[in-house]
C-alpha cells in the first residue's frame, strides 16, 4: 500500500483513505439514515470477510460502540479518546494506534481530524451536535453488501470443505476395513500395494477445516475402495467355492473346470481309517488327496504341483486335531480339508510366522503338510503362554515364526518327523 510520509507532527496520508472518502462521496445518497444494528451487523460481516483478528477487531468493535444512531453531517461519525480505548480494550497506547492505522489502510475507518487532531463535537446553541472530529464509519455501511457476499461464500466453501472432509474419511476408513478384512486370505500379499497407495494418499490429506485441494484426494480413495472391497470378495469368494460340499456347473460364456464333491476328505472319515489300521495311515485317503491336489493345481492357475513329502513325513489329520487341541479352543472351522488348511493360516498369523515362510511350505511341502506344521506350531506357542516360561525341551526359542521355517526345511530334508512329534505330544496329554 503507497503511503505519504508526512510532516513532523502530520498523520500518514493513505491511498486507501482517499479511495474510501471518494467512494463514499460518490454513494452518499445511497447510505440513508442506518441505525446502531445495522452499524454492528456490517461490523460482524466486515471482520468475518476480511478475517480481522487480534487489536484491529477489537479497536473497530469499541468504535461501533460510540455510535448513538444520529448521523453528523451525513455521516457516522465518532470521536472516542484514546484514554477511553485504552480501559475499555485492556491495549497499550501504541497498540491501538497501529490498530487504527491498519482500519484505515483497509477502507473502512476514514479519520477526521481537527486542526489541532483533537477528537471532539461542536454542539450547538440548543445542545445539538453540529459537527463532529474524530472517525467516519460510513464505509462499513456501505461496503456492507460487500461484506456480506464474501461471507456468505465463505460459509458454502466452508460446507463444503466440511462434506468433502466426510467423504474422505469415510473412504479412507472403508479402505483400511477391507484391506484388514482381506489380510488374512490374502496369500499372494496383494495387499501390500494397496496399503503403500493409501499411505500414499493420507499424506496428501489437508488438515480438516483448512484449504487445500481434497477433490481429487477423495475421488482417488473412492477408487482404492473399489478396488480394496473387489479384492476382498475375490479372496473370500475363491476361498468360499473352493470349500463349498458342491460346485454348480459351468455358467454360459466362462470356461470354468469345477469339482466334484470329495467323498472321503472329512476328519471323521480320517480317524476312522486310522483306527482300522490301527494308526498305521500317516496321511489322507487317496481319493481325498487327489481332490486335494486338484484344487491346489486349480488355485495355482494349472501349474505344476508342488513336490510332496515321503508318506513317512506326513502326519494324518485325526492325530493333529488329537494332539493339538488348541485348534478347538481357537473356534476356527475345520471340519473338512479346505478349512483345515484356512484354520491353519489363520493361525500361522497369531503365532508370528510371516505369509513368505507359508508359501515356502507349500512350494517345498504342500499346502496340508504345511498346515500340519503350523497347528504343531500353534500348538508349541499356546503350551508356551500357559507355562508362563516353561519350554518343551525341544523348542529352544521363543521365535515360534522362526521355528516354523526351520521345521519346513527340516522336514523337506528328512531331518524332522511331523507324526513322530505329534505321537509324543498325544502321549504327553494322555500321561
Amino acid at each position: 500500500m503507497e503511503t505519504h510520509q508526512p510532516l513532523p507532527g502530520l498523520r500518514t496520508l493513505d491511498v486507501a483513505q482517499i479511495g474510501a472518502a471518494l467512494a463514499l462521496e460518490a454513494r452518499r445518497e445511497q447510505l440513508g439514515n442506518p441505525g446502531r444494528d445495522r452499524l454492528i451487523t456490517a461490523r460482524k460481516d466486515a471482520v468475518h470477510a476480511l478475517g480481522l483478528r487480534g487489536a484491529a477487531g477489537q479497536v473497530l468493535e469499541k468504535l461501533c460502540a460510540c455510535y448513538g444512531g444520529e448521523l453528523i453531517k451525513g455521516d457516522i461519525i465518532v470521536w472516542p479518546g484514546n484514554r477511553w480505548l485504552v480501559t475499555s480494550t485492556c491495549l497499550d497506547e501504541r497498540t491501538i494506534r497501529r490498530a487504527i492505522q491498519r482500519l484505515i489502510r483497509l477502507g473502512l475507518v476514514i479519520p477526521k481530524d481537527s486542526p489541532r487532531r483533537y477528537r471532539y463535537c461542536v454542539r450547538g446553541p440548543g445542545g445539538e451536535i453540529q459537527d463532529a472530529f474524530g472517525f467516519i464509519l460510513s464505509p462499513l455501511i456501505q461496503r456492507h453488501a460487500e461484506f456480506a457476499g464474501t461471507v456468505l461464500r465463505q460459509e458454502q466453501e466452508r460446507k463444503q470443505r466440511a462434506v468433502l472432509d466426510d467423504e474422505i474419511s469415510r473412504h479412507r476408513i472403508a479402505v483400511k476395513v477391507a484391506l484388514n478384512a482381506a489380510l488374512p486370505y490374502d496369500l499372494q500379499d496383494r495387499t501390500a500395494a494397496l496399503s503403500t497407495e493409501l499411505a500414499a494418499l493420507e499424506r496428501q490429506i489437508p488438515r480438516r477445516g483448512r484449504p487445500g485441494a481434497r477433490e481429487p484426494i477423495a475421488q482417488a480413495l473412492a477408487e482404492l475402495r473399489s478396488r480394496s472391497e473387489l479384492l476382498f470378495y475375490e479372496l473370500t469368494k475363491l476361498l468360499e467355492d473352493q470349500s463349498n460340499d458342491t460346485k454348480m456347473s459351468g455358467s454360459a460364456g466362462h470356461d470354468v473346470r469345477h469339482l466334484e464333491k470329495p467323498t472321503e476328505n472329512s476328519i471323521e472319515d480320517y480317524k476312522a481309517a486310522a483306527e482300522e489300521a490301527g494308526g498305521a495311515i500317516c496321511g489322507p485317503p487317496q481319493t481325498a488327496q487327489r481332490e486335494v491336489e486338484t484344487a491346489i493345481d486349480a488355485e495355482n492357475g494349472g501349474r505344476a504341483k508342488p513336490s510332496r513329502p515321503a508318506p513317512d513325513q506326513t502326519a494324518s489329520l485325526a492325530l493333529a486335531i488329537e494332539a493339538c487341541p488348541a485348534i478347538e479352543d481357537a473356534g476356527l472351522r475345520h471340519q473338512t480339508v479346505r478349512g483345515f488348511v484356512e484354520a491353519a493360516y489363520l493361525l500361522r498369523g497369531w503365532f508370528g510366522a510371516s505369509p513368505d515362510a507359508w508359501r515356502e511350505g507349500v512350494k517345498t511341502l504342500g499346502e496340508l503338510p504345511t498346515a500340519l506344521l503350523a497347528v504343531y506350531v500353534y500348538q508349541l506357542s499356546s503350551d508356551r503362554v500357559v507355562a508362563q516360561g516353561a519350554l518343551d525341551r525341544a523348542v529352544r526359542t521363543d521365535n515360534f515364526g522362526g521355528l516354523f521355517r526351520s521345521l519346513i526345511r527340516k522336514t523337506a530334508n528328512g531331518q524332522f518327523s511331523l507324526q513322530t512329534a505329534l505321537l509324543k505330544m498325544r502321549h504327553k496329554r494322555m500321561t
